[in-house]
């Protein structure tokens, strides 16, 4: 399938206050992600490789323990297994990419 919209995807709770749709391919997985005001994301890593685009709200992001303030238009690159952590100031949305694809998020 070509074409997803990801607004019209059922969303899945990730993380406390954090909602995404994903689409999934082989190889990659692309997630909506939408974080509330205060939302979480406490410090982990996995073997998929990240990149991260804010396109609205700033989010406190932390990559391999340096922080910083990222607003829209920030790009976030997270390599494998490296430890992350995310703290939403405002409301957010991002879209995140994966690979390998996220089979838990299937």
């Amino acid at each position: 399938m070509p074409f997803i919209n990801l607004t019209q995807q059922k969303t899945k709770e990730i993380w406390p206050q954090v909602h995404a749709a994903f689409g999934h391919s082989e190889k990659i997985t692309m997630a909506r992600v939408m974080l509330e005001k205060g939302a979480l994301v406490a410090e982990h890593k996995h073997i998929h490789e990240q990149w991260s685009v804010v396109l609205e709200g700033e989010l406190e992001f932390t990559v391999s323990g340096e922080t910083q303030l990222v607003k829209p238009g920030t790009v976030v690159h997270i390599p494998s297994n490296e430890l992350h952590a995310v703290k939403a100031i405002t409301p957010c949305l991002v879209m995140d990419v994966f690979t390998p694809a996220r089979e838990d998020f299937k």
